[in-house]
């Protein structure tokens, strides 16, 4: 294989694992979303679009970085790592969306209340 061929099977890899994994996410993006707009849709439509966006081009960002070279004769390793690179890539961004979305989740300060009070009952 040319090193066009394998840097295009790399791309053509990673789009399609962006794309499943897209697919899985999702429904459940979409119900946090929605639970946080407080049913209102257009919002969490928005969001549900720009994150995945976010997921396909990120980790395509960081495949398209990792070109194949000759110094590595194997085309399994070359596809390998820019695999490794566009996975780095796709958990970054799930990682920094996961921490945008909990720091929006409100905290329910009377619920914490009655555990804190149940357990100084319990030292006590």
């Amino acid at each position: 294989m040319n090193e066009i061929t394998i840097y295009l099977t790399g791309l053509g890899i990673t789009t399609v694992i962006c794309f499943l994994i897209i697919i899985y996410f999702k429904p459940h993006l979409k119900k946090i979303l929605l639970e946080l707009n407080g049913d209102k849709e257009r919002p969490a439509n928005f969001w549900v679009a720009y994150t995945t966006i976010v997921l396909m081009l990120v980790p395509l960002i960081f495949a398209i970085w990792i070109v194949p070279d000759d110094r590595n004769p194997s085309v399994f390793f070359q596809i390998s790592n820019q695999l490794k690179w566009a996975l780095m890539g796709l958990a970054i961004s799930i990682l920094i969306i996961g921490i945008i979305i909990v720091r929006f989740i409100p905290r329910n300060t009377e619920t914490t209340d009655k555990k804190n009070d149940a357990i100084d009952k319990t030292t006590t």
